[in-house]
């Protein structure tokens, strides 16, 4: 008596006995186990990601996310840097293949709750790259766009990547926390160092920064169109709106621990010394608000040559600002 045929996964003809071992065999070596599938069952995890320009507020946010009892936060994910070497907590996304979401699962394996942040650059983004790194993000993940007044944001960039951490932070395997408290020292010199002199900023490089800034926040406006979980904060509302992103990325953290957590938030606020140190603060103020209320006449080309002439022209202006020091 002849065994019954039948057709295997690649369309070739095989016994009962046959069929299983060969379909266990491709679901092995291709990662589709049962075990896997259940496992993935188990493990389900809410993603969240706060996306914005630099110095917006996203590491006070984040790491205040992170002493959620139910949230694990960690890295700084930047697309593609240019001009600089990517520090210890960033997480470098180099093209559109990169997984994001499973990065985010990495993060932690309790957690229900896993989220970062994405940092973007002030510097021209081309049209591509805005298109490449939509594709990187997928739409399970929660989008939180965190905006804050340019001229604070340029002003805190001039002065540089500076944070402080409170005392009363615990030690953790977070690399954000870990990279902020060896840097601390830094952070400290980099403050003295930038209240000892007076600068004046060229009124080209405040405009030229300020619209890539615009053009970035623009870019962050299209996942509201495209993504079914999106929050718009403002640096400004971040205390009185902190319950309301709790839940939205998902925690159920009460009451009590979110008031602990905004009382004594693990990041220290910077004394606003910034616009002491620029002499010609008025035109820097002009400036900003000519370009915040023609924001709807909005027409920066961030693709074109020309943009990015000046971009690398006043990029070295910009780093000689901030590394000036007076002459003896």
């Amino acid at each position: 008596m002849s065994a019954t045929l039948r057709r295997d996964g690649r369309g070739r003809r095989c016994s009962h006995g046959r069929i299983g071992r060969r379909s266990r065999f491709l679901m092995r070596y291709s990662g589709q186990s049962p075990g896997n599938r259940n496992r993935a069952k188990r493990m389900t995890f809410s993603k969240f990601l706060v996306i914005c320009n630099a110095r917006t507020g996203s590491t006070w946010l984040v790491s205040m996310l992170g002493e959620l009892p139910d949230v694990s936060v960690d890295w700084e994910f930047k697309w593609r840097p240019v001009g600089y070497r990517p520090g210890k907590l960033h997480k470098v996304i180099p093209d559109r293949r990169f997984k994001l979401s499973e990065a985010l699962e990495r993060l932690s394996a309790s957690s229900r709750i896993v989220g970062s942040k994405l940092v973007l650059d002030a510097r021209p983004h081309r049209t591509g790259e805005f298109r490449d790194l939509a594709h990187v993000i997928p739409k399970e993940v929660r989008i939180i766009h965190l905006r804050r007044s340019y001229r604070d944001s340029f002003l805190s960039l001039l002065r540089g990547s500076v944070h402080l951490l409170h005392n009363s932070v615990r030690t953790s395997d977070s690399r954000l926390i870990g990279t902020l408290r060896s840097d601390e020292n830094r952070a400290l010199q980099m403050v003295d160092s930038w209240n000892q002199v007076a600068r004046s900023v060229p009124a080209p490089m405040c405009r030229l920064y300020i619209q890539m800034m615009m053009a970035n926040d623009r870019w962050i406006d299209s996942f509201s169109e495209t993504h079914d979980h999106y929050m718009d904060v403002r640096y400004s509302e971040i205390p009185s709106r902190f319950l309301e992103i709790c839940h939205f990325v998902g925690s159920t953290a009460s009451e009590e621990d979110v008031s602990r957590i905004l009382h004594t938030p693990p990041t220290r606020k910077i004394p606003d010394s910034a616009e002491r140190s620029i002499s010609n603060m008025q035109e820097i103020d002009d400036i900003c608000r000519e370009l915040q209320e023609d924001s709807k006449r909005f027409n920066f080309r961030s693709d074109s040559p020309w943009t990015w002439l000046r971009y690398r022209w006043w990029n070295r202006k910009f780093y000689a600002l901030r590394r000036f020091r007076p002459r003896n």
